[in-house]
């Protein structure tokens, strides 16, 4: 059953009517209240640990505040130092900055100064120079005219001087060539006769264009084989080994390229008129263009003979 209102209110009656109710009431209650203090004491111990122990936490945290703030301060101090140091050497380096700068105004103004007047001498001297020269230009226009007339006769009289050196290396080398065939020609038997080329002699100009007439009437070579072919320097005949063998002979002082190729040329037109007959070039030297042209001559297997200064290279 539930303790109501009403039921306390007719509690309070009872205890005024019956005082010493009322006293065993509190002690009762009182009891109970002082049995449970120590459980509160004992809580309230723990909070008070724990509030001192919050309390010691709170003061060395008030304490490394204090110490940190007293090395800030002691920070701060020393940097206001540094920057009052770094001030005072700011100043110091602008003060030299602006005396230096001074200085260099100065110099520069000196400078100035100096350069005004060279340019202004300059000046000068190039104003006197113009009066010179237009006081001297026609005599200079004169001299100059006379130096081009002088010039053009220097070179006229040099491209004449040229002219003649030409002619004559071209009358000199048309000389060489010419005693050199006349010399192989009356050489020949001994120049190219030996144990295996016999019976040598040269065929005559005559011989030669006869034997072409025939060979060009009876078809076996074209007109333009006839006019390339009489122009040979030389043709030697004589017995190879036992059989009749021509040379189809160029002979210059210097045999270059073009001198190989006309033997070789010739050689294919006279092989038809003549029988087997062998390219060969004879001469005092051999331009790089002429050993190259014989080298691969000789390496694709063709025979071709080669004179020089009497002594002959055969094909191996």
């Amino acid at each position: 059953m539930a303790f109501t209102v009403k039921d306390f209110e007719d509690l309070l009656r009872i205890l005024d009517r019956y005082p010493h109710w009322r006293e065993e009431l509190r002690r009762r209650i009182l009891l109970e209240e002082l049995e449970q203090l120590p459980r509160a004491h004992r809580r309230l111990s723990v909070r008070m640990g724990r509030i001192e122990k919050a309390l010691a936490a709170l003061a060395e945290t008030v304490q490394k505040m204090a110490q940190g703030q007293r090395r800030h301060a002691a920070a701060l101090a020393k940097l206001r130092q540094e920057v009052a140091e770094a001030r005072a050497e700011a100043d110091r380096r602008f003060a030299e900055l602006a005396e230096a700068q001074r200085r260099t105004e100065e110099s520069l103004a000196a400078y100035r100064a100096e350069t005004d007047r060279r340019f202004a001498e300059l000046a000068e001297a190039q104003r006197r120079h113009y009066e010179e020269f237009a006081a001297h230009r026609q005599e200079f226009l004169t001299y100059r005219a006379e130096t081009d007339r002088r010039f053009a006769e220097l070179a006229e009289v040099l491209r004449r001087l040229v002219e003649r050196v030409d002619r004559i290396e071209q009358d000199v080398g048309t000389l060489k060539d010419h005693d050199l065939r006349r010399r192989y020609a009356e050489l020949a038997p001994s120049y190219f006769g030996g144990p295996n080329f016999r019976k040598v002699r040269v065929l005559t100009s005559s011989e030669l264009v006869n034997r072409l007439l025939a060979a060009l009437d009876e078809g076996k070579i074209e007109r333009e084989d006839f006019e390339e072919a009489r122009r040979i320097d030389l043709v030697v005949c004589g017995e190879w080994e036992g059989r009749t063998l021509h040379l189809a002979l160029e002979a210059s002082w210097t045999i270059d390229r073009r001198d190989v190729e006309r033997a070789v040329r010739r050689a294919r037109i006279l092989q038809a008129v003549l029988g087997e007959t062998w390219p060969a070039v004879a001469g005092s030297r051999l331009t790089e263009g002429a050993r190259e042209l014989l080298q691969r001559i000789r390496e694709e297997g063709q025979a071709i003979v080669v004179a020089q200064d009497g002594g002959i290279e055969w094909p191996s």
